[in-house]
């Protein structure tokens, strides 16, 4: 089984930690478990810090523990296609849009 991590850091502190972490909880999961994990670091000017596990969006708003985020990706994983036939509708407020000081909404 291989699960694809990809952390979203803002430069801030929370997301090169969640990063470390992410990278010593894969080495974790191929040692205890066999399970390939995939630590994708991604970099964002402005945004929130989250992580996204095989296509699983997770905002980070704390500090994960390594134990903490064993459970979330090997929970993740296990629900993989759960979601297969459903619709998910996000949307993103960003300020840096062709609306000047507007608020644009991505859908």
């Amino acid at each position: 089984m291989s699960i694809e991590v990809t952390v979203i850091t803002n430069g801030s502190s929370l997301g090169e930690d969640l990063l470390r972490i992410a990278w010593n909880t894969a080495q974790r999961l191929f040692r205890e478990y066999g399970v390939e994990v995939y630590v994708v670091p991604f970099q964002v000017r402005k945004g929130r810090v989250a992580i996204i596990i095989n296509g699983l969006e997770f905002p980070v708003t704390r500090p994960l523990s390594v134990e903490e985020l064993s459970n979330l990706i090997l929970t993740a994983a296990s629900s993989e296609g759960k979601w297969e036939n459903d619709v998910v509708l996000g949307a993103s407020l960003t300020d840096d849009g062709p609306l000047g000081n507007g608020v644009a909404i991505t859908i």
